[in-house]
């Protein structure tokens, strides 16, 4: 029989200090650990990612070297292509012609909460456009599911749920914790792009009626919105709460090892990355109770019943008191590792085979 390729667009995991880009990436690594065995079934791995990243995997997947410009015109090169899987809704290559089958990977459709009157619709019909020229639609959560359905009510397509994996980074702050002793312990932490959408606005505000607790806010301040919450913390004087430019994933998981607790008031997430990450170092977090986190936190997570910073700091206050006397970081471990990215790669392969025939 001959050979068949599967061609992933893994572009974005050039990006890891935004949440599709660090799903592009372990997900390209955890695939590729299975890529010999896939080889040995007669299939092989092809990965369009940057020019920095060719090669950076291994060598038993092909790569296609991506840009803005060339993967706009992917779709219409004659690349011999069995299944073509699109990891993430706004991939710029939306499809490929010479594919047999096509596989799509909805993260969220966010839009329904976060935009209002015509963009709704604006982009209901873009992602019901791509939804079109998929055979095959996985989500990351059933939350998504449940809004899928909800807002393509005809959809006709097979539509899967396969939750991403977390990374256990454990093992990197053991080995980075000489290197950053500035860091201190026992701060509460968060980490995200900071957008409005994240919600950091109100953890600024909670913060000033948590006088004894410190607050690190780590993520992209060089935005409009970033000069805004630079501005708010300067205006109020808010000295307890301190600016942390992008880290990477060693400084990252060295705040994880060393923080108190890991705060998400997101407004809107089709799976929620950072606070399972959290969660591998056996510690609390604090979530809304919006969208997806109440499925990825479960009955380990503290959850805001109202977003208001004064009733925000009350919950933390609280939480951090039964943790301090009842808290069961083993526990808190236990539920984290059901979502892994090795148990993400096999979801993936498992349906990778079945569209291909195996």
């Amino acid at each position: 029989m001959r050979g068949r390729r599967i061609i992933i667009d893994f572009y974005t995991a050039g990006n890891r200090n935004v949440g599709v880009g660090e799903y592009s990436y372990k997900l390209a690594e955890a695939l590729y650990a299975r890529a010999s065995d896939l080889k040995g079934s007669g299939i092989t791995l092809c990965y369009i990612v940057p020019r920095e990243l060719v090669g950076h995997f291994g060598d038993d997947v092909e790569y296609l070297v991506g840009n803005k410009f060339t993967r706009t015109l992917y779709r219409y090169f004659p690349y011999r292509c069995d299944l073509f899987h699109a990891v993430h809704q706004f991939c710029l290559v939306k499809f490929m012609r010479s594919s047999k089958k096509s596989l799509l990977t909805l993260h969220d459709i966010n839009f329904i909460y976060e935009k209002t009157g015509r963009k709704i619709e604006k982009y209901r019909r873009k992602i019901a456009r791509r939804i079109s020229e998929a055979d095959r639609v996985v989500v990351i959560s059933r939350f998504v599911e449940n809004d899928v359905r909800r807002l393509y009510p005809d959809l006709d397509k097979p539509l899967s749920v396969i939750y991403n994996g977390v990374s256990d980074l454990t093992a990197e702050a053991a080995a980075a914790a000489s290197l950053y002793p500035e860091t201190g312990e026992g701060f509460l932490f968060h980490i995200s792009s900071l957008q409005p959408k994240k919600n950091p606005e109100l953890l600024i505000d909670m913060m000033c009626y948590l006088p004894d607790e410190k607050l690190l806010l780590a993520g992209n301040w060089n935005t409009p919105y970033g000069d805004y919450l630079k501005d708010k913390i300067a205006r109020k004087r808010i000295t307890n709460v301190i600016p942390l430019a992008n880290v990477d994933n060693t400084v990252k998981s060295l705040l994880f090892a060393r923080c108190k607790a890991f705060l998400f008031p997101s407004l809107c997430e089709g799976f929620g990355l950072p606070p399972l990450e959290a969660m591998r170092f056996g510690k609390p977090v604090f979530l809304s109770r919006l969208t997806s986190l109440p499925e990825v936190g479960g009955e380990y997570a503290c959850y805001w019943d109202e977003l208001e910073p004064k009733a925000m700091a009350s919950v933390v206050k609280k939480g951090l008191e039964e943790w301090r006397v009842s808290g069961s970081p083993d526990e808190v471990r236990r539920w984290s590792s059901r979502f892994s990215w090795e148990k993400c790669a096999s979801g993936y392969i498992e349906l990778y085979l079945d569209m291909l025939g195996n």
